[in-house]
């Protein structure tokens, strides 16, 4: 059975973890066993999650872009346009950091420090 602490023992958590705790130790142990399966690669369903294929396109890195600026980072050389890194300082100066040399410009230069300022 796997020892998962007492209740007077301080474990520092994440900054929005919250305690979980379950009715019985057997409760606790097939948990346990499931978060293993899952981080170990050995869960049966797995499969499923390997086997999915995102179709990454342009209109893909747009919409991840515009969720999160910061996924500038990730987009393909292939996908990187002016405009993408555009709408990405728009929306968060710091993306600037991840625009391509090549593709940076003193509007977009501009465009992130003024974004920066006004970011609380």
């Amino acid at each position: 059975m796997l020892n998962a602490g007492t209740e007077n023992e301080h474990r520092p958590r994440p900054q929005h973890g919250e305690k979980t705790t379950y009715k019985s130790p057997e409760e606790t142990e097939e948990k346990a066993e499931y978060a293993a399966s899952i981080h170990s690669g050995m869960h049966p369903d797995l499969y499923l999650i390997r086997d999915f294929n995102l179709h990454e396109d342009k209109e893909f890195w747009r919409e991840a872009v515009e969720l999160n600026p910061r996924l500038l980072f990730f987009v393909p050389e292939a996908y990187m346009t002016a405009e993408l890194c555009a709408l990405a300082v728009v929306r968060d100066g710091q993306a600037l950091r991840y625009v391509p040399a090549s593709l940076r410009s003193m509007e977009l230069i501009g465009e992130g420090r003024v974004q920066q300022l006004l970011r609380p």
